[in-house]
């Protein structure tokens, strides 16, 4: 189903369909998407045709300096992190605007009741986007989406940057992590991984031919076939007849590349250390420290994961802080999955040929959703969740709204500056 006209022609749409208070955040958007303007809001100093997008500049950390077209930007990477972490912008933006505007304009395409039961996942996706996004922003976009019709540049333009910024976050996430090998063990100040791997190292070297990482990697009916791991010690060196007849099948296999891992499978590092059940896979799932770390990285930042615990706010202009978010959701884990999965996999996050992060996206949400074991706990999804959020955020609350950096606020430096210019100096 085709949701928006074909033309190719850049057309400013009409200003009148939009609230007279957004019109200069509509102006905004259009520059920052290299649109035309329309006339009645260009100034003296605006170009007649087009605005040349000057979005090379590092967005803000802070909100309040983000203007509406940083908005839509940020919005982007929430969504990749906590909305839908390999998505089709295009059926989430149309499908989503279709199911919360379609409906307020004579003409506006609608869904009929199949649609809309087809589109459910990219609707409620697009409320949580919404969320994020001030008003102005959600005008300025239902103002678009109303003119897509008509004036289809605008509206594509707007998609393909959300495209970018998406990808150009979860691809920011990915090489902020990748050499963080500490993430994997106990405790970070006395287990070292054997053999050191380097930040030069290949992706390759941290592999199943690591004979550590391939303890993480493997699922746990391989892994717990293995000898314990003994942090300082190479596995390597583990005499064969010390070694299990499992073990050693196991390893044959690795060494010939018969072994493969599959996105249908959890591997060990989600799993609370020693907790694996192979009757009942979802028994401690989610419950590793690594991905405790993935999170807090991802959410309060990489000076955060090993800090002590403490009672102190949410960092301010972290993403939890700029997207209000303070518990754990399904998604979010998900995403945390998908990117530990790649700090110790092959390749970069989507680039592995045999392996289909997307389908290990899918295998965690569906995992939330399993209740088909009754020997599981009805509240295990829940309870998994409040786990992870305990372990993140740590009864954080939201930073104060202020510049106070928690020191006392009076400036001794500044004030003896205060008083030695007040007073003339002696002769």
């Amino acid at each position: 189903m085709s949701l928006t006209g074909s033309s190719s022609t850049p057309t400013p749409p009409p200003v009148l369909s939009i609230d007279p208070r957004y019109r200069v955040s509509l102006k905004i958007v259009l520059r920052g998407l290299g649109m035309p303007i329309p006339t009645e809001l260009r100034t003296p100093d605006d170009d007649e045709n087009t605005f040349s997008s000057d979005r090379k500049r590092k967005m803000s950390r802070d909100l309040e300096k983000r203007d509406t077209f940083d908005h839509f930007m940020g919005a982007a990477k929430f969504f990749i992190r906590a909305g839908d972490t390999f998505p089709d912008f295009r059926r989430t933006l149309e499908y989503g605007s279709l199911d919360t505007w379609g409906t307020e304009e004579a003409g506006a395409t609608t869904l009929n009741s199949s649609e809309r039961a087809k589109c459910a996942h990219h609707a409620s996706v697009f409320k949580k986007v919404l969320k994020v996004l001030p008003p102005d922003a959600q005008a300025v976009l239902r103002h678009l989406y109303l003119n897509s019709i008509d004036c289809p540049a605008p509206w594509k333009a707007l998609r393909q940057k959300l495209n970018k910024s998406g990808k150009d976050a979860r691809e920011h996430d990915t090489n902020k992590l990748k050499h963080k090998l500490a993430y994997l063990v106990p405790n970070p100040t006395t287990d070292i991984i054997i053999p050191v791997l380097t930040d030069a190292a290949p992706k390759n070297a941290r592999w199943l031919a690591h004979p550590m990482i391939r303890y993480y990697v493997l699922p746990p009916r391989y892994s717990t076939k293995l000898p314990p791991l003994v942090y300082g010690q190479n596995p390597n060196l583990i005499p064969d007849d010390e070694l299990s007849p499992e073990a050693k099948a196991i390893l044959d296999r690795i060494a010939s590349g018969t072994l493969k891992t599959h996105a249908k499978d959890m591997f060990t590092c989600l799993y609370a250390d020693g907790s694996y059940d192979p009757e009942h896979y979802q028994v401690g799932l989610f419950r590793g420290h690594a991905l405790v770390r993935v999170l807090i990285h991802v959410w309060l930042g990489p000076g955060q994961v090993l800090a002590l615990p403490g009672d102190e706010d949410i960092p301010k202009g972290c993403n939890a802080d700029i997207f209000d978010v303070s518990e754990v959701t399904e998604e979010m884990a998900a995403y945390a999955v998908c990117q530990l999965r790649t700090m110790i996999g092959r390749a970069d996050c989507a680039q592995e040929k045999d392996y289909k992060l997307s389908d290990l996206y899918k295998n965690v949400l569906a995992a939330f959703k399993d209740d088909s074991d009754v020997t599981i706990s009805p509240t295990w999804a829940q309870d998994t969740l409040d786990w992870l959020t305990e372990r993140v955020f740590n009864g954080r609350g939201r930073p104060a709204n202020n510049e106070d950096d928690g020191y006392d606020s009076v400036d001794e430096i500044a004030e003896q500056r205060a008083r030695n210019r007040a007073t003339p100096s002696a002769a």
